[in-house]
């Protein structure tokens, strides 16, 4: 069992980087294209968020999903700031946009993972040394 998840968080970790490469790659030349990252972001990112309200509008179990966000705002055990990801998201969207095109895809993806590296980031298994096979990953 321990084996199977393993293999499946390799292989999730493996699309998840591919998609980022693959979505950066199309930012990019679509900002290249459109000669505005801003306005190529707004179309990647505002047509992702017209697909997730339109999923969320035609599953009746999302609306119970959004009344229950909406209660635990109000209720304080879910503070505004704690919804904030989607500006994140956002914002790494637009990065994408405005310097894919003239850094391409893989000095992109190396700056991002270097500026996310620039302090030890917290994690549930503490600070970890850099072995070969993690090394050998983000080459």
């Amino acid at each position: 069992m321990r084996d199977r998840l393993r293999a499946a968080g390799i292989a999730a970790a493996f699309l998840g980087g591919a998609g980022i490469a693959t979505q950066a790659k199309v930012n990019g030349a679509l900002g290249s294209r459109l000669q505005d990252g801003f306005a190529s972001s707004l179309i990647s990112f505002g047509s992702g968020f017209v697909i997730i309200c339109a999923l969320v509008a035609a599953r009746a179990a999302s609306h119970e999903g959004v009344a229950s966000l909406r209660r635990s705002l109000r209720g304080g055990s879910l503070r505004w700031w704690q919804c904030l990801g989607g500006v994140c998201g956002a914002s790494f969207v637009a990065s994408q946009g405005l310097t894919v095109a003239a850094l391409g895809v893989a000095i992109f993806t190396v700056a991002v993972v270097a500026g996310h590296r620039h302090r030890p980031a917290p994690s549930p298994y503490g600070a970890r040394p850099c072995a070969a096979g993690r090394a050998s990953a983000t080459a």
